[in-house]
C-alpha cells in the first residue's frame, strides 16, 4: 500500500510542471489508471473473474469440446456482472489465450484469438455472449485426456495484468443458451379440402408448429408466417384476422400482407425447459366461390426470442441457417360449395281436393342425395324449409316441402343432420304445391341445398349443383 501511496504522489509532482504537455500528461493519466485499477482489483477464487467497484466484473466458462466434425471446435461465454459496460470504458478488442495440457499437467499446446471491438460493445452488465472456435487437433486430444484449459486474457484495463488466469474444466459457471427446435406439430392439419362458403368463414384451422427449448427455458416475442396462395394475387381479399393460439390465449397479427406474411408481434409466451408447446394459427377467410390453396409455413429465421438468462437462443443447434430456416405446414384447399346433391326419383303430382272436391294443391314425393368428399363431416339442417332453396311462381307462401325423418347417425343433433366425411345420405321429401286464389297455375322449384360446417345448424353455404328435375306445374 504504501509504494501505490509513494507512486501517486511522485507522479502528482510531476504533474504540476508539465500541465501544458498533452503527450505527457497521457502517459501520466495511463499511469495513474493503471495503479487504481491494481488497487482496487480482487482475485475471485476457482474459474472466478476480476472483480473492481464500478468496473465490469467478468466471469469465463460454459466450455466445451465438440469433436465431432472435422474440425473440432470448442465454446465459452464472457459475462460482465460488474457495474458498467465495455463500451463505457471504451476498451478494443479482446485478445486470449487457450491452454491445453499433457498428460503430465503441464501446460502444452497454444492457441490464440481475439474478440473485436464491436462484440465487446454490446457486452453490457449482466449479459453474456457466446463465442465458438476451431481448436486444433492436438489439442483437441490432449483436452481428452486432460479435460483442462487455461484461458489468459488481455487487452482489458481492469485485468490486463499476468494473473489473468482462468483454468477452465470444462464445466459451465454460467448458465447455459437455450436452443429451440421448431417442427410441425403432429396436430397441424393434414393436406385436405377445407370446406369454406359464400359467407364469412371464421377460425379456420391452418397449422399448429411445435417449439421447445433445451438447456433453459426461453420467451417467443415475435414471429412469422407467410402464406402461400394459388392461384396467385388477391390474398388481401382472401384471408383476414390471422390469429395465434396458445390454448386458450389468443394473439391476433396486425393484417395479412399482400405477399402472405402474417407478423405476430408482443407475444412474451413462455417455453418451459424441456416442454413441448404447440401454437397454432388460425385465419378468416372471406366469401368465396373460387377454390384455391393455401400453403402455411413457419419462417424461423425470423423468430425473436431471449432465453432466461437474457441470451437470444440458437435454433436447431445453431445449424439453421436463414436459408433453410422454414418450417411447412401442409397444403389446404379453399373448397367453396363442396356439398355435391343428387335429385333422386320425383313421384308424379296427386291432386289433393277440398270438401268438395276441388283441387286445392297437389303433392309429390322427391329424395335428394348428398355427398361429402370433404374430409371433415358438414351438416344439414332438420326441415325442409331450412334445409332447401324452394322457389315458387307466383309467389305462395303455402307451397312447400316436408321432410321426413331419417334413420338417425352417429353426430345427428336436434339441430343439425350429419353428412359424414367423404361419405353421403339420402334424404326423403314430400313436395307442396299450393293453389294462390286468382291463379290457374303453379310453379315450384327446389334450386339449392343449404349446409354448416358446424353441427349447430347454422348455414354458411349454399350447393351450386343444377337440380333441374326438381321442378313442379301444377294447374288447377
Amino acid at each position: 500500500m504504501k509504494k501505490y501511496l509513494i507512486s501517486l504522489a511522485v507522479l502528482a509532482i510531476i504533474i504540476v510542471p508539465v500541465a501544458t504537455n498533452a503527450s505527457v500528461l497521457s502517459l501520466i493519466n495511463s499511469a495513474i489508471n493503471r495503479i487504481v485499477a491494481v488497487m482496487g482489483r480482487s482475485q475471485v477464487a476457482a474459474i472466478g473473474g476480476i472483480s473492481s467497484p464500478g468496473l465490469p466484473d467478468f466471469t469465463i466458462g460454459n466450455v466445451k469440446l465438440t469433436t465431432a466434425t472435422t474440425t473440432p471446435t470448442f465454446s465459452l461465454n464472457l459475462c460482465n456482472n460488474g457495474t458498467a459496460s465495455l463500451s463505457d470504458l471504451g476498451s478494443g478488442a479482446l485478445g486470449f489465450y487457450a491452454f491445453t495440457f499433457n498428460s503430465q499437467g503441464a501446460l502444452s499446446k497454444r492457441y490464440s484469438s481475439s474478440l473485436g471491438g464491436s462484440t465487446l460493445s454490446a457486452l453490457k452488465n449482466g449479459r453474456c455472449i457466446s463465442s465458438s472456435y476451431p481448436l486444433r487437433a492436438d489439442q483437441a486430444v490432449e483436452y481428452r485426456t486432460m479435460p483442462k484449459i487455461l484461458f489468459s486474457v488481455n487487452g482489458l484495463p481492469e485485468i490486463d495484468t499476468p494473473d489473468n488466469n482462468y483454468y477452465i474444466y470444462g464445466t459451465s459457471t454460467v448458465p447455459s443458451v437455450a436452443d429451440l427446435s421448431v417442427t410441425l406439430s403432429l396436430n397441424s392439419p393434414a393436406s385436405s379440402s377445407v370446406p369454406v362458403s359464400t359467407v364469412l368463414s371464421t377460425n379456420v384451422y391452418l397449422a399448429s408448429f411445435r417449439f421447445k427449448s433445451s438447456n433453459v427455458s426461453s420467451t417467443i416475442n415475435s414471429l412469422k408466417v407467410k402464406l402461400v396462395k394459388n392461384p396467385a394475387g388477391g390474398m388481401t381479399w382472401s384471408l383476414s384476422n390471422a390469429t395465434l393460439r396458445d390454448g386458450s390465449a389468443s394473439y391476433s397479427a396486425s393484417s395479412v400482407a399482400n405477399d402472405g406474411t402474417v407478423t405476430f408481434n408482443n407475444l412474451s409466451i413462455p417455453l418451459a425447459l424441456n416442454f413441448t408447446k404447440d401454437l397454432n394459427v388460425f385465419v378468416d377467410v372471406f366469401p368465396t366461390s373460387t377454390q384455391f390453396t393455401v400453403l402455411p409455413f413457419l419462417d424461423v429465421s425470423e423468430i425473436s426470442a431471449v432465453d432466461a438468462n437474457y441470451n437470444v437462443p440458437t435454433i436447431g443447434g445453431g445449424k439453421v441457417s436463414s436459408s433453410t430456416a422454414d418450417v411447412f405446414g401442409n397444403l389446404l384447399t379453399m373448397s367453396p360449395n363442396s356439398l355435391r346433391v343428387f335429385a333422386g326419383n320425383i313421384s308424379p303430382l296427386v291432386a289433393v281436393p277440398n270438401g268438395n272436391q276441388a283441387t286445392i294443391a297437389y303433392t309429390s314425393n322427391f329424395s335428394i342425395t348428398l355427398t361429402n368428399p370433404m374430409s371433415v363431416p358438414l351438416y344439414v339442417p332438420t326441415t325442409a324449409e331450412k334445409m332447401l332453396g324452394i322457389s315458387t311462381t307466383p309467389y305462395c307462401s303455402s307451397s312447400t316441402a316436408y321432410l321426413i325423418a331419417p334413420t338417425a347417425l352417429a353426430g345427428d343433433t336436434a339441430n343439425a343432420y350429419i353428412i359424414p366425411a367423404v361419405g353421403g345420405r339420402t334424404f326423403n321429401f314430400i313436395a307442396k304445391v299450393s293453389r294462390l286464389p286468382g291463379s290457374t297455375r303453379q310453379l315450384m322449384s327446389v334450386n339449392f341445398v343449404n349446409y354448416g360446417l358446424t353441427s349447430d345448424g347454422v348455414v354458411k353455404s349454399a350447393t351450386t349443383d343444377t337440380l333441374s328435375t326438381l321442378r313442379w306445374t301444377a294447374n288447377f
